[in-house]
């Protein structure tokens, strides 16, 4: 599953983990409709923010990823996030770039790929695992009577309420999070938000298929109005790395299969 979590985006950079339990379904939890008015607050708000998450993968209960992945959002078109294995993700209005930093790829879309996208550049930018921040909002307050609070927990000694969405909400993360190999399905998805920020702090997955795979995020730090300057969204790659510019010819599909292919053959060297 974002087993490519590393290239997965920014839509990382607002969520978390925590173990899931069993919720009753509250259908008219007012404890939700207050999480849910100050999310949508934070969807409005521009401030710049960073953020400092801890990934981890696992499969079949065997820790296979373990890492660190710093955000910074100067507002919701402006983003760069920076993985522990190398990966960046620059993310602009007029330039999307994503390096896969143990293969050396990169995948650069220009301005003029993200004009002729028009209308569709989300949802294709989503298609190679690009996703825009307020994705996640957006799924939890449209989902809002499939969401239960389920339990209590303390992250980042943020006190928060863990909320569990049921079995016709959780399998939507898929598309949210993208990146999941085939004959994967997510049926556990429990987020932890802030009681008074309702900042989300921690995300918890699991997922189903011909292995057993857990996925957590904890956001460890946040930083509200840091610095952050022009020169932070700019990057240059390795004179090693390859580069692979998506021409507005060419679909999310097609870029992830050719990212995918250019994956496995570097690393395969």
């Amino acid at each position: 599953m974002l087993y490519r979590l590393a290239r997965w985006s920014a839509v990382l950079a607002v969520v978390c983990s925590i173990c899931s339990t069993t919720g009753v379904w509250a259908q008219n939890d007012t404890r939700i409709d207050t999480l849910l008015e100050k999310l949508q607050a934070l969807t409005e708000d521009e401030e710049p923010v960073f953020l400092r998450q801890h990934i981890q993968v696992a499969v079949n209960g065997q820790t296979q990823e373990d890492r660190i992945q710093e955000t910074w959002v100067q507002d919701w078109q402006h983003l760069r996030m920076d993985a522990s294995d190398g990966t960046v993700l620059v993310y602009t209005p007029e330039l999307v770039m994503l390096y896969h930093g143990p293969s050396k790829v990169l995948v650069t879309a220009p301005k003029e790929t993200l004009d002729a996208l028009g209308d569709r550049r989300e949802a294709e930018l989503a298609v190679l695992g690009i996703n825009t921040p307020k994705e996640p909002f957006k799924l939890l307050r449209e989902g809002k009577e499939h969401l239960s609070i389920s339990g209590e927990d303390t992250i980042a000694d943020e006190a928060c309420w863990v909320l569990t969405c049921d079995k016709e909400l959780a399998p939507k993360w898929k598309a949210i999070l993208s990146g999941i190999p085939e004959g994967f399905e997510i049926t556990v998805a429990d987020i932890a938000v802030g009681k008074e920020t309702a900042m989300p702090r921690q995300l918890y997955f699991e997922l189903t298929g011909p292995v057993r795979l857990t996925v957590s995020v904890t956001i460890e730090e946040v930083e509200k109005d840091p610095e952050i300057t022009d020169d932070l969204f700019t990057f240059k790659a390795p004179d090693d790395a390859l580069t692979l510019t998506w021409t507005p010819d060419k679909s999310g599909a097609e870029m992830r299969k050719l990212l995918e292919q250019s994956i496995v053959e570097r690393q395969g060297q």
